[in-house]
């Protein structure tokens, strides 16, 4: 009688994996994960023109407004429900941002306070729950602080929203529930042999996978020069 293949037992707290391979967007421009505080995380749609050429979330006009009046953006740790830029500034669709969902889960594992920004960032984690009857609340699940908020995009398309969009977000700043952050440690990059200098004040940092399966480690320092690896 053949011997049965046994699984192999899967590995408590160990990142899970994307596939970009099936995705549409593979091979457009990708912004990383923009990390600060983790306990406190915002989420948008995907980069728009601006953030693929910059390489950074939330620079465009849309993420100028949210950077004034969202006082969590001066602290929280910036991502996106598709890391990859869509052609001609569109929204992502629900099959993109699944190709990106297991890393944003990782993001947002240790966070306590979660801003979701826009429709589907919302709809990509909570598909039962309705944007609208949610929009403009906080509630709790999962033991995390959710903040429900318009993107900022629809403030300039929708000049009727501003002031109501204001307001939300100065609501939702005033939270204060969230624990001390915990300090994180960013991977030593080394570009063509040479290492990233330990005082070097990195803005982004981020881990993928390729075809093969090896892990890419990708950071950005503060003068816009870009390093991966493959661990």
């Amino acid at each position: 009688m053949p011997k049965q293949k046994t699984q192999k037992p899967k590995q408590p707290n160990q990142p899970v994996r994307r596939d970009c391979s099936v995705c549409t967007l593979k091979g457009r421009p990708r912004v990383f994960t923009e990390w600060h505080d983790p306990n406190i995380v915002i989420v948008g749609q995907a980069p728009g023109k601006t953030e693929a050429k910059e390489g950074r979330p939330f620079l465009g006009a849309a993420g100028k407004f949210g950077r004034k009046f969202l006082k969590a953006f001066e602290t929280a740790t910036i991502t996106n429900s598709a890391r990859c830029y869509p052609p001609e500034d569109r929204k992502p669709t629900a099959k993109e941002m699944k190709c990106c969902k297991p890393a944003l889960l990782n993001v947002l594992a240790g966070a306590q306070e979660i801003y979701l920004l826009g429709r589907p960032a919302f709809d990509n984690l909570f598909p039962k729950k309705s944007f609208t009857q949610y929009v403009g609340s906080s509630f709790r699940e999962d033991g995390k602080l959710w903040h429900i908020l318009y993107h900022p995009a629809a403030a300039l398309h929708n000049p009727r929203l501003r002031n109501r969009i204001i307001e939300d977000y100065k609501l939702a700043g005033e939270s204060t529930e969230i624990t001390q952050a915990m300090p994180i440690e960013v991977p030593v990059i080394r570009p063509d042999d040479q290492i990233l200098k330990p005082d070097a004040k990195v803005i982004i940092a981020d881990t993928e996978w390729d075809s093969k399966g090896n892990i890419l480690v990708g950071a950005m320092d503060e003068e816009g020069r870009f390093y991966q690896e493959v661990l």
